[in-house]
C-alpha cells in the first residue's frame, strides 16, 4: 500500500508541475521616443488560458526632474479587456511605475515559445525622461 500511495503522489506532483508556464517580461521602444512597449514570452505553448495576474514595474532615475507621469495604452488584442492598475513610489534611487491587473483571470487567446507577445505601451510625460531612460526591474516580493 505504501509502494502505491508513493507512486500515486509522484504522479500528481509531476502532472502538476507538467502544466506550469513562466512568463519571462521585456522592454523595447514603441512607435513615438517617449513610449516603451512591455511584452511577455511563455515557457511552453499556450493554445488558450487565463492567468491570475500580471505585474510590471518599470523604473526611471529620480535624478529626472520633474518626475514623469505615464499613460497606460493596452494591447486589446493580445490581452483583451485588460484593465491597468498604477502605482508610483520613489525607492533606491528611482521612480517606480508598478502596474497590476486589478482583476482576475486575464484571458489569453495564445502564447507560444517564439514569440514576444505585446502586453502594453506605457508613455512618459512632463519630464525629460525618454523610453532609453526606462528600466523593466523586477523587486523582492513583487515591490
Amino acid at each position: 500500500m505504501k509502494k502505491f500511495l508513493s507512486i500515486v503522489l509522484t504522479l500528481s506532483v509531476i502532472a502538476s508541475y507538467s502544466h506550469a508556464q513562466i512568463l519571462r517580461a521585456s522592454i523595447g521602444p514603441a512607435d513615438i521616443a517617449s513610449k516603451v512597449r512591455v511584452y511577455v514570452q511563455s515557457s511552453a505553448a499556450i493554445p488558450s488560458t487565463n492567468i491570475s495576474t500580471l505585474q510590471f514595474n518599470l523604473a526611471i532615475s529620480d535624478a529626472i526632474t520633474p518626475k514623469p507621469t505615464i499613460v497606460v495604452y493596452p494591447n486589446n488584442t493580445n490581452f483583451p479587456g485588460v484593465t491597468w492598475q498604477i502605482n508610483t513610489i520613489s525607492e533606491g534611487g528611482y521612480y517606480h511605475y508598478m502596474l497590476t491587473t486589478p482583476v482576475a483571470p486575464i484571458i489569453v487567446s495564445s502564447l507560444n515559445t517564439t514569440n514576444e507577445v505585446a502586453v502594453l505601451d506605457v508613455e512618459f510625460f512632463g519630464g525629460p525622461a525618454g523610453a532609453q531612460n526606462v528600466s523593466l526591474v523586477s523587486l523582492p516580493g513583487g515591490g
